[in-house]
């Protein structure tokens, strides 16, 4: 795993807000590693959903 390359991601408009890890972290009774599993199920389906978009966007064009 490459973490320097990981840190180098620009996420734009998509990163979690302090606010999103309190509610992670009481959402799992402070278990870290609960809270980083559900932190990158939520960017992931994040992304997916502007795939989606970006997709449809694409197509209008066409």
């Amino acid at each position: 795993m490459n973490i320097e390359k990981i840190s180098e991601v620009k996420t734009g408009s998509y990163f979690l807000r302090v606010s999103d890890i309190i509610d992670l972290l009481n959402s799992t009774d402070n278990d870290a590693f609960m809270a980083m599993n559900l932190a990158y199920n939520y960017g992931f389906s994040r992304g997916q959903r502007a795939e989606k978009a970006r997709a449809k966007k694409k197509a209008v064009k066409s």
